[in-house]
């Protein structure tokens, strides 16, 4: 942020996160929640026009993070520790189209946090437009913090404590919801994303084609 102020920018967007200690009174920590917010906060007490956004689960985490994984019975499911709280979710590239709302409206935005979300929709929701889109059966599992943290891999605890934070302490983004949608019409709500983006999910399913050969 220093670099930032020192370079006498005219506006700077800066992507940050709320503070999950804050949220939780303490009782949970997630490493990347609280240094973006301990960001957010020095940047705060800066002269740079600055407008904070902070940006929800991303659907492309269904590709890389929570593919649908084969089941026993032949179905397939994801899972997380969010329980049936709504998560929060938009397209990375629709991202851009919020900043550049920003970027466009300096003396309404500068000095704001606005919330970047196309969706707020229980788990089990993205679960039913996966099935309805993809022609697939899809189940999601609610999974307890304590399995989750562990299954071992890289960042495991900490999305484990992000997931249950949400859970717990953000019951709803509704608010950032509407905002975006009228900051950005043209965002993208998760069945459209899917649809446009089925052929990417194809190898998933292609795997159990091709195991039963």
């Amino acid at each position: 942020m220093d670099a930032v102020e020192a370079a006498n920018i005219e506006h700077f967007v800066f992507s940050t996160l709320p503070s999950a200690k804050q949220l939780s009174n303490g009782t949970l920590s997630v490493p990347h929640f609280e240094t973006k917010a301990a960001m957010e906060n020095y940047s705060r007490s800066k002269d740079t026009p600055t407008t904070y956004v902070h940006a929800a689960f991303h659907f492309e985490n269904f590709l890389s993070f929570f593919p649908p994984m084969k089941l026993e019975d032949g179905t397939y499911g994801f899972g997380f520790p969010q329980g049936n709280t709504p998560l929060a979710a938009l397209a990375i590239a629709d991202l851009g189209g919020i900043v550049n709302a920003i970027f466009s409206n300096p003396s309404v935005y500068i000095g704001k946090l606005k919330g970047a979300v196309a969706e707020d929709l229980e788990p089990a929701k993205y679960a039913e437009i996966i099935t309805r889109v993809l022609g697939k059966t899809i189940h999601y599992n609610h999974i307890s913090r304590e399995f989750f943290a562990s299954l071992g891999f890289p960042g495991a605890e900490d999305l484990a404590t992000q997931f249950t934070c949400n859970r717990l302490h953000i019951l709803e983004r509704k608010a950032d919801l509407k905002s975006s949608h009228e900051m950005y019409p043209e965002i993208k709500g998760f069945e459209q994303w899917l649809t446009e983006n089925k052929a990417a999910f194809a190898p998933f399913f292609q795997e159990q084609l091709t195991s039963k050969v």
